[in-house]
């Protein structure tokens, strides 16, 4: 492939939020903090208030603000919306519960700028999680890897059963291909005019972030650096109930292996492997937590599974 003049990077940053305006206001200082700053920002909000719209005021002095207010309450939606809005050449995609380390757009669109071919469609970088009570241990990571779930000690594929592997604690001083990008990342804007955001996946969507990338990853290359470093608080507010988190978390965890994972006998088998591992750890934080909810949404989640199956109706 013939080599092409690096184009300047004009950035476009695109934050769904909802309900969390302290939040947000964090994520924004520290987008004014960065060495290098975005074109834009928009802000596509689903609030039922108008508390975050006060908050963007404050920052309309540091680069360009979008704003709209949206009815319909999806991270899908709602992204879609901030594409069709952006003018960079670069669009970032952040949850409005991040904290960006000072240089992460700056190391971002270095990998960008450094590809003379234009071949690098999406770029993330080292989403930095909070530790869980009692710290990563070794028995969660082996329950992890035997039942095939999501981990972070992997090598950015999309698992046969489904769920993801990242990168974030096995790769920290590597530059990396992988097929998946976690929700705040990049996508050069001409990805945009042959891919959309999944909007089936509602609400918080959950994993709609690692289905997006995995079809771009099909036709077009990714990369990972662990030198871009953000730190996701994972904010108590504005999220969904528990019911309908784990509803989601295992009829998307079916309809994302549909769509995407090639049918055949093994990748069934470890589809059902990783659905009993995953029934497993939901008993178990019941009897820890003495809280049926999660166990609630399971069984919800199975029924759209059968009625998405079977083609017929349950009542949910």
């Amino acid at each position: 492939m013939n080599k092409i003049e690096s184009k300047a990077i004009t950035a476009s940053i695109i934050i769904a939020t909802k309900d969390r305006p302290h939040d947000l206001r964090e994520c924004l200082r520290s987008i004014v903090n960065q060495t290098e700053l975005p074109m834009e920002v928009i802000i596509v909000d689903s609030s039922k208030d108008d508390e975050s719209y006060k908050i963007i005021l404050e920052f309309r002095k540091y680069f360009s603000i979008k704003y709209v207010k949206v009815e319909h309450p999806s991270s899908t939606y709602q992204r879609n919306i901030g594409v069709k809005m952006a003018s960079g050449n670069v669009i970032h995609f952040l949850d409005d519960d991040v904290i960006l380390n000072h240089d992460y757009l700056e190391k971002i669109h270095e990998i960008y700028r450094n590809d003379l071919t234009g071949a690098i469609k999406g770029v993330g970088g080292l989403i930095i999680q909070p530790i869980r009570k009692g710290g990563y241990n070794f028995l969660n990571d082996l329950f992890r890897k035997i039942f095939m779930l999501t981990n972070d000690k992997g090598d950015g594929r999309l698992l046969r059963s489904g769920w993801a592997s990242v990168q974030y604690r096995k790769n920290v001083t590597n530059v990396a291909r992988t097929e998946i990008l976690q929700g705040c990342c990049s996508y050069r804007k001409e990805v945009f005019d042959e891919y959309e955001f999944d909007e089936r996946l509602s609400g918080l969507a959950l994993r709609e972030d690692i289905d997006f990338s995995y079809r771009v990853s099909r036709k077009y290359e990714l990369i990972y650096t662990p030198f871009a470093k953000l730190y996701h608080k994972k904010s108590p507010a504005g999220r969904e109930d528990e019911e309908v988190y784990y509803q989601k978390y295992f009829y998307n965890h079916y309809y994302l292996f549909k769509k995407n994972i090639k049918p055949s006998v093994i990748n069934y088998l470890c589809f059902i492997w990783s659905d009993i591992g995953s029934l497993l750890a939901i008993v178990f934080l019941c009897l820890k937590e003495r809280n049926v909810k999660p166990l609630k949404g399971v069984v919800r989640g199975y029924l759209c599974i059968f009625q998405d199956f079977f083609h017929c109706e349950f009542k949910i």
